[in-house]
């Protein structure tokens, strides 16, 4: 008899771990080291990344990074940005910002901009083939 409540507390002790684990949400979402994450608590991480990316493209060098933004809610906003053969292929994806309309923007662009507003430096995108401009980054 003992030896059956002990497996039946045990079982209940092992339900109990297996119920919290299946509560965890899965809305979290995984960096990668080489990715440039802005908005964070401590500010911008990586952010020598970008200003190497920047130089490479000045200086006519194939490169590309990953930017990845955070809204107010946490969510990520990716923005991939790829300089070759004198183009700069832009991706944004918003499918994971809660209040976007959950599109993503795919263009190429000729040219990569830096332009100080206030006590930052914005850098975008012009010269697009949906004849847009995007601001990429912003160092503040």
């Amino acid at each position: 008899m003992k030896k059956l409540l002990l497996v039946v507390a045990c079982s209940w002790v092992l339900a109990g771990c297996v119920t919290q684990q299946v509560a965890v949400p899965h809305n979290t979402y995984h960096f990668f080291a080489e990715d440039i994450v802005s908005k964070t608590r401590k500010g911008i991480d990586n952010v020598e990344r970008f200003y190497a990316f920047f130089d490479n493209v000045e200086n006519g060098k194939r490169d590309q990074v990953r930017i990845v933004e955070q809204t107010v809610e946490g969510k990520p906003i990716y923005v991939d940005v790829r300089h070759h053969n004198h183009q700069i292929d832009l991706k944004i994806d918003y499918s994971k910002d809660t209040y976007s309309d959950k599109k993503m923007i795919a263009t190429t662009c000729n040219q990569l901009n830096a332009i100080e507003v206030e006590s930052r430096t914005d850098y975008y995108v012009s010269d697009c083939s949906d004849e847009e401009q995007y601001i990429i980054f912003s160092d503040y």
